[in-house]
């Protein structure tokens, strides 16, 4: 048996190793960004649990996959006698569910099966002892979240196992151009795209404005508008009292762009060049953030087309227009046997952070982003028609560029998401598991090389250089942990001066460091009252932490250094 464990350890940590494989799917969707290898796919398909994963305070998150109206997930997991007697995993549903069911299987001991709903309430448990599988079937399944609980039916019970979720969604019957049934306004019950309400009617050169809130018990508002003609779309999310942010779907439930900002801040999607059509906004809550809003959507008339030939090289790229502080901003196009690849400029002046999405796709098609020296700094290459996805923070100033191009003959249609975002939002939201931890940068030396650089990052996205001392500004407040990510390019070692309000300075420091990825990890200990801070190598082993009292607004400011040879702080150039 704990060989079975060791061998599931040795495949998560395989997960996060620098070889690629071609042409695999991802594990989870476009969750984790975690790529399936040869070997996993023989022994264990499916994803897998990140631990700490062990309350419903520290679960871990499932991804959902819809195909037509089949909905479905799977997650493969481990529990040992030591350190390790539960697993907890959420599942959100973002339309209702019918046929609800839910498996656990694969045991070698006894664990047992356990569905909460978003309140921890339970709602069924099953406990059929041995080594049986457990079943539980729960029917209709409203739009929220969901918690999965596996846990051992003995003390000394000790299993690998697989979970997985099934369901059925219904079909959304609404036609193109039709006004939703609901009628206008935040009309509850609308927390699904089926139950979606309507901001009003749009027309070229128009705007709707809805008033609504998020609470407890409504954690998000579905808006259904519908385009009569082709058009730019603009989306504002306003008066806010907490940290609410906002999505916007095309009518198949592929997600086209969302605006997350943190705490109060307006959140704001631009859409360019949408064809004709229904469309869905989704308002939630950023954990359980409970605020009052202003949803406003305006439509203006099309752009002319971004992908304009040629622009297939890096010196013939066409500029991104449109782009603003923060906004979402849509461009469409298309490789073909005779457009072999496209290029697009995005000028970021002041310095910050870019995200490009590529969706819309029907083959293989893979992008990547560089500077303007031609310097890969990001990179996204999934197999088959999944979507791309590149995230770059701490971005100095300058021109970037995106190159979208097909892997080996593939031709395909795309649409494509950008935005850029100023330096000052570091602590970038979803930051709150490792895989997804905010970028600090390269801190010493030059860059390493690009294929370095991708083979080595969690994310499999190359970061770009940034000076030697780096300020990391975040909050507690409204998330339980938040985690970033830092480069070296050489040998070196590290402080990390962590400080919260006025009660002085914790200072964590490592020991020699080899060149290669590192992360930091900020949360709460289980008092609550401090924060900890921790460093962890690229395989997620702890290499050392502080902790410090925690203020009461639960701020902090981290100060990243890299020590010369004699000891003393590099400083910024």
């Amino acid at each position: 048996m704990q060989s079975m464990i060791e061998l599931l350890q040795s495949m998560r940590e395989l997960i996060a190793g620098p070889k690629r494989r071609r042409g695999l799917k991802r594990f989870s969707g476009m969750c984790d960004g975690l790529e399936a290898r040869q070997l996993m796919t023989a022994i264990v398909p499916g994803g897998f649990e990140t631990e700490p994963n062990n309350s419903l305070g520290q679960h871990d998150e499932i991804c959902v996959a819809v195909s037509g109206t089949a909905v479905s997930s799977r997650v493969n997991g481990a529990l040992s006698v030591v350190g390790d007697p539960q697993d907890v995993y959420r599942l959100d549903l973002l339309d209702a569910v019918k046929s609800g069911t839910f498996k656990l299987s694969g045991l070698r001991a006894n664990l047992n099966l356990q569905i909460l709903d978003s309140e921890g309430r339970v709602l069924a448990t099953a406990r059929r002892g041995g080594r049986q599988a457990e079943r539980l079937e729960l029917g209709d399944l409203a739009a929220g979240s969901y918690f999965i609980r596996v846990f051992r039916g003995t003390a000394d019970a000790s299993s690998v196992y697989t979970c997985t979720f099934s369901g059925i969604r219904p079909t959304i019957s609404r036609l193109p151009g039709a006004i939703s049934a609901q009628g206008t306004g935040d009309r509850e019950p609308n927390d699904s795209r089926l139950q979606a309400s309507s901001p009003g009617v749009l027309s070229e050169g128009g705007k709707v404005e809805v008033s609504g809130s998020l609470t407890k018990r409504d954690p998000h508002d579905w808006y259904c508008i519908s385009l009569p003609t082709d058009g730019t779309v603009t989306v504002e999310l306003q008066n806010l009292v907490a940290d609410l942010d906002v999505e916007m779907q095309d009518a198949s439930g592929t997600r086209l762009a969302i605006s997350d900002f943190g705490g109060t801040t307006a959140e704001q999607i631009l859409l360019q060049n949408l064809p004709a059509g229904n469309y869905y906004i989704r308002v939630h809550q950023f954990g359980r953030s409970f605020s009052s809003y202003k949803l406003s959507v305006a439509m203006q008339g099309a752009v002319p087309a971004h992908d304009v030939q040629a622009n297939d090289s890096q010196s013939e790229a066409q500029s991104l227009v449109g782009l603003q502080h923060g906004a979402a901003t849509l461009t469409h196009g298309s490789i073909s046997a005779v457009d072999r690849q496209d290029w697009y400029k995005i000028s970021v002046p002041t310095g910050g952070a870019i995200t490009a999405e590529l969706s819309g796709l029907t083959d293989d098609l893979d992008m990547e982003v560089r500077d303007s020296a031609g310097r890969i700094v990001g990179i996204s290459n999934n197999g088959g028609a999944i979507g791309e996805k590149i995230s770059l923070q701490t971005l100095s100033p300058g021109d970037y560029f995106v190159r979208i191009y097909g892997y080996g003959r593939a031709s395909s249609p795309w649409q494509l998401s950008t935005r850029v975002v100023p330096t000052d939002f570091l602590d970038v939201e979803p930051n709150n598991r490792r895989i997804h931890a905010a970028s600090v940068g390269i801190i010493n030396g030059q860059p390493a090389a690009a294929a370095t650089v991708a083979a080595a990052t969690l994310a499999q996205t190359p970061v770009p250089a940034t000076p030697a001392a780096r300020v990391i500004e975040g909050s507690l407040k409204a998330d339980p942990v938040d985690w970033y990510q830092f480069q070296l390019s050489e040998e070196a070692v590290v402080t990390a001066d962590l400080s919260s309000g006025s009660s002085g300075v914790a200072q964590l420091k490592s020991s020699r460091l080899t060149a290669g990825v590192y992360c930091l990890q900020v949360a709460r200990d289980e008092t609550g009252a401090n924060f900890v801070l921790i460093l962890t190598d690229s395989r997620a082993r702890e290499l050392t932490r502080v902790q410090k009292a925690a203020n009461a607004d639960a701020n902090y400011s981290i100060a990243l250094n890299v020590l010369s040879e004699s000891g003393t702080t590099a400083e910024q150039t």
